[in-house]
């Protein structure tokens, strides 16, 4: 009977802990879509987000089974970058250095979140290179209701989000993405998360990676998450994160080797500034890229199940 116990507990462990670790956020990397997007501020496509600016929207959706290339994916109107999983991201404005002008893209949780339970909040962001400003201030706010408003026009929210960046941690990076998470206790209730900029121009700092670069700041957003549980790093860290695999050297004269894989890889392709497929190899070892011209890489690593992680290389012979 006691050994009988014992399982049952390890048993009741296990499903406690698997249930934990449901990620609450439908369509979490815009992978799903009723209309593959055609133009700008298609943010609805990727179902069931939206914009809560109404009667209007100008959030974007970018996703490589498009054929207009203002929307895209690796190369779109505003920069270059692939997918951190999948083919889609999203986009918004984050600081316009003198009107307050916002973006914001909303999505209801597949669950309510529970009074006095902890929830640990994830997504990434990249600065796109086109406007090159970056800034410290995004976070997500949690609320029962959804959030709309029309005035002012695409304007800041006066909402205080439960999850922050930290102040002074300005994000600029143009080539990888970059984590943004927290944990907080929910009040009961919640049911919609609005993700965005909810400070206004002046209580925003920002750094101008690019100058000439427009003065304005926005930022592609991919792989949100709302998970059960305080923000550890086995709850945030990602199977397929591309911080775990290392390509070097880089900058690289021509040969490229990779750290250890978790997986085989099924396919290793290099890509241009452009976007063109320059080269496709089945390997886990190096590969010689001495025949490309000089500038930088895209690579993109297929593992065994479908994933795909994707690193950035310079050539410098």
């Amino acid at each position: 009977m006691k050994k009988l116990k014992i399982i049952l507990f390890f048993c009741l462990m296990y499903t406690h802990n698997s249930c934990a670790q449901n990620n609450l956020v439908p369509n979490n990397s815009f992978e799903t879509y009723n209309i593959c997007p055609t133009n700008v501020d298609k943010i609805a496509n990727a179902v069931p987000w939206f914009q809560p600016f109404t009667p209007g929207s100008s959030t974007d959706y970018f996703n490589s089974c498009t054929t207009n290339a203002f929307v895209s994916v690796p190369a779109n109107f505003i920069g270059y970058q692939f997918a951190r999983t999948g083919n889609g991201y999203a986009g918004f404005q984050t600081w316009s250095g003198t009107f307050d002008i916002r973006e914001y893209l909303e999505v209801e949780l597949t669950d309510s979140l529970i009074q006095g339970i902890q929830y640990c909040v994830t997504f990434y962001v990249s600065l796109p290179e086109a406007l090159g400003c970056g800034v410290d201030k995004v976070g997500a706010y949690f609320s029962q209701n959804p959030v709309y408003y029309s005035s002012p026009f695409y304007g800041v929210l006066p909402l205080q989000p439960q999850i922050e960046n930290p102040s002074g941690n300005i994000i600029i990076d143009t080539t990888e993405w970059s984590l943004i998470s927290g944990s907080f206790i929910a009040n009961g209730g919640e049911k919609f998360m609005t993700i965005g900029n909810f400070k206004n121009d002046s209580s925003t700092d920002t750094i101008n990676v690019k100058p000439g670069g427009g003065g304005q700041s926005y930022f592609y957003i991919d792989d949100v998450s709302v998970i059960q549980g305080s923000c550890t790093i086995d709850v945030i860290e990602h199977k397929y994160d591309e911080l775990k695999l290392i390509v070097y050297p880089n900058p690289t004269t021509g040969l490229i080797y990779f750290s250890e894989f978790e997986q085989d890889p099924t396919v290793i392709e290099i890509f241009d500034s452009s976007g063109r497929c320059v080269l496709t190899k089945k390997t886990k070892a190096e590969i010689d890229i001495g025949s490309l011209e000089n500038g930088f890489y895209n690579i993109k690593i297929t593992l065994g199940d479908g994933n795909s992680v994707f690193r950035r290389i310079i050539l410098a012979k």
